[in-house]
């Protein structure tokens, strides 16, 4: 009997002592992780910086243009994006046959 009680206890010790292993290494892990993470938040707040000082420059831009001028540059914009459409819709003149039959 007493066997069989050293037995378990010494299956129980081994199974806390594994269990803490596993702890550890999971515990080691989140902390790598979570290193990274606070990296990758660092460089999109960097980045997010960068963009809203793009954004602010973009913005006094258009509010120094005007509401005329902005209206003139708009014009011309679509003027030229008609002029290409109207290009791209004719269509090139065919080239005569290779075979020899007549067109």
């Amino acid at each position: 009997m007493n066997i069989y009680y050293f037995t378990l206890a010494a299956l129980l010790v081994g199974t806390v002592m594994l269990a803490a292993v596993f702890l550890v290494l999971a515990l080691v892990q989140l902390k790598r992780t979570a290193r990274e993470a606070e990296l990758l938040v660092r460089k999109v707040n960097s980045e997010m910086e960068k963009v809203g000082n793009v954004t602010a420059a973009v913005s006094g831009f258009a509010g120094a243009m005007g509401g005329s001028a902005s209206r003139l540059l708009g014009s011309a914009a679509n003027i030229v994006f008609h002029m290409i459409q109207s290009r791209r819709r004719k269509k090139p003149p065919e080239a005569p046959s290779e075979k020899g039959e007549p067109s």
